[in-house]
């Protein structure tokens, strides 16, 4: 029905308002804005911002991978993957996978992380990273494909303890 295309279209633009408004630039911007207009151009500017980032940490991400692959197994920097998702799918799976990844960095770990948010599987894992991997982490709050994980190590725990303690699930790992 018309209804439940318009509920998903909706759920997809709080998930996007959600991944704007972790920026604390926008945040600041927002409450310094005066007129609605302000507003909107706010918000185009940072989506087209997020948008273009996204793609250049994609790029960069396959590039990173190709030359970590390309190494000897021996020389090869840690990976963990993982999957971050909630019911509703608006900001705690965005959080969720910056906190993870940050954490990572922070260890000395590549982290890569699928999302399963209101938009679907975003960044989905590839077999060869997953076969490449230490270990998973899953942080969510509904059903993840499992299968392809089979025989890794495994920390499956709810999506907040991926925001909230990011590095316990990794150092778990």
């Amino acid at each position: 029905t018309a209804l439940a295309g318009a509920d998903n279209t909706h759920l997809q633009a709080l998930a996007k308002l959600s991944s704007l408004l972790i920026n604390p630039d926008v945040v600041s911007a927002l409450k310094a804005a005066t007129k609605p207009e302000e507003v909107i151009d706010i918000f185009k500017k940072a989506e087209a911002e997020k948008d273009a980032q996204d793609k250049a940490d994609a790029e960069k991400r396959k590039a990173e991978a190709a030359k970590e692959a390309a190494k000897p197994a021996n020389e090869q920097k840690p990976l963990i993957v993982g999957v971050t998702a909630c019911i509703n799918g608006i900001a705690h799976t965005y959080m969720a996978q910056e906190a993870l990844i940050k954490a990572g960095k922070k260890l000395g770990v590549d982290v890569r992380i699928e999302t399963n948010g209101s938009e679907g599987v975003k960044d989905r894992l590839t077999p060869e990273e997953i076969k490449r991997a230490k270990g998973v982490v899953i942080a969510s709050d509904k059903k993840v494909e499992m299968p392809r994980f089979d025989g890794k190590e495994l920390v499956m725990k709810p999506v907040v303890d991926g925001i909230n303690h990011p590095q316990e699930l990794i150092e778990d790992i």
